[in-house]
């Protein structure tokens, strides 16, 4: 008889992180998955923190403009465009990753989802600076470049980064021509070294 009111007793316990009643045979919260003993494993491996790192990483070429600007002005308007894209995109990580934890996971998912979020806004907030920084210093240094070539009447080719004449004639040429013709008249375009080099500013 004894032993038949242990089991009984035994049949349920609380859970003492968030007192939710559990069933006698589970070994941890059915609610938030914090043990019988009270220890919770609600926090981030390091395998689940290292998934985040390159997923982020994976994601900011996406994210933020990486392209070469023509002066300081397109600098400044793409960097600030990136640093604005990182703090706002940051704070949808910051409210919404907790948010989608819980309704996958509930309290486990929530706690989670505060540790990624914390994650995600803290890289994509730096990653905007350090590209929105990049970004407007390379405007700037290739703001004499812009000055000398308008005087030279060329125009800002934004899809190959870099000023070009554009010549009718030649323009009409390409239009006319087939696919394999125009990949081979590429190959033998001559190019110098210098504008390999001013491309990559």
């Amino acid at each position: 008889m004894s032993r038949i009111v242990a089991v009984r007793e035994d049949s349920q316990w609380s859970c003492q992180k968030c007192t939710y009643l559990n069933d006698g045979s589970f070994k941890k919260c059915k609610m938030c998955e914090s043990s019988r003993d009270g220890s919770s494993s609600n926090e981030l491996t390091n395998e689940e923190r290292e998934r985040l790192v390159s997923e982020a990483g994976a994601g900011v070429g996406m994210l933020f403009s990486t392209k070469r600007p023509a002066h300081a002005g397109s600098g400044i308007v793409s960097g600030v465009g990136n640093i604005l894209r990182g703090v706002g995109s940051g704070m949808v990580a910051l409210v919404g990753a907790p948010v989608i934890g819980a309704k996958e996971e509930g309290f486990k998912g929530f706690m989670k989802g505060v540790g990624i979020g914390v994650v995600g806004a803290a890289g994509l907030t730096v990653a905007g600076a350090a590209t929105g920084v990049s970004q407007i210093s390379r405007g700037i240094f290739n703001s004499p470049e812009a000055v000398m070539a308008s005087s030279q009447g060329k125009e800002w080719d934004d899809d190959q980064g870099k000023w070009i004449i554009y010549d009718l004639v030649e323009e009409s040429k390409i239009l006319q021509m087939t696919d394999e013709q125009y990949l081979e008249s590429l190959k033998n375009k001559p190019s110098t070294v210098n504008e390999d080099n001013n491309n990559n500013n």
